[in-house]
């Protein structure tokens, strides 16, 4: 693997687990009582389906990464 791929596979994965621990630290201080969860409401969606979206995108960017790690 050369220094491109390996630098790639690093933000992806990075950029991954920050997104998947701000969501969820953000849901467990919604369900805390620390602030509404509407905050986050776009449309008919509610905060925390948001939030959950933010957090899957979080797995799918690491995921990536981790392709690249093995495949490439």
């Amino acid at each position: 693997m050369n220094k491109t791929n390996h630098l790639i596979q690093k933000v992806f994965i990075t950029f991954g687990l920050i997104l998947i621990l701000a969501s969820c630290s953000t849901i467990f201080m919604g369900l805390l009582g620390m602030f509404s969860l509407d905050l986050f409401a776009i449309g008919f969606s509610s905060g925390i389906r948001i939030l959950a979206s933010v957090a899957i995108t979080g797995c799918l960017a690491g995921a990536m990464g981790y392709w690249i790690q093995e495949y490439l």
